[in-house]
């Protein structure tokens, strides 16, 4: 398996089990799940590193924490993209972009390249 499958695998597996264990994300299928993915997955490789490269100040100044406030707001983008999924609350986004990070950094030690 390729990075780039280890991070879309992290990024639907993270998003299937908030939808199960949480009222505050609904997935209404499984093609919106698919979408979701791929539209994140697009996101965190166009949108993300402009965002990281603007906000370098504002990583420094608060010891990296800004960067979770980034992959938040990169999953809120994709969340309004995609019709077929809600997340709600931006708290719940802050959680799920953790354990994205969290899951795709997993993933990654498993990938062979």
């Amino acid at each position: 398996m390729t990075k780039l499958g280890a991070k879309y695998i992290g990024i639907v597996l993270v998003l299937y089990i908030m939808s199960r264990l949480t009222d505050n994300v609904v997935i209404h299928s499984y093609v919106s799940l698919a979408v979701i993915g791929l539209v994140l997955l697009l996101v965190n490789m166009t949108v993300k590193p402009l965002l990281m490269l603007l906000s370098i100040p504002f990583i420094l100044v608060t010891f990296g924490l800004f960067a979770l406030i980034i992959s938040a707001v990169t999953l809120v983008l994709a969340d309004a993209l995609v019709p077929g999924i809600m997340i709600n609350g931006f708290f719940t986004n802050v959680i799920a972009a953790t354990l994205i990070m969290l899951t795709q950094s997993v993933m990654k030690g498993l990938a062979k390249d």
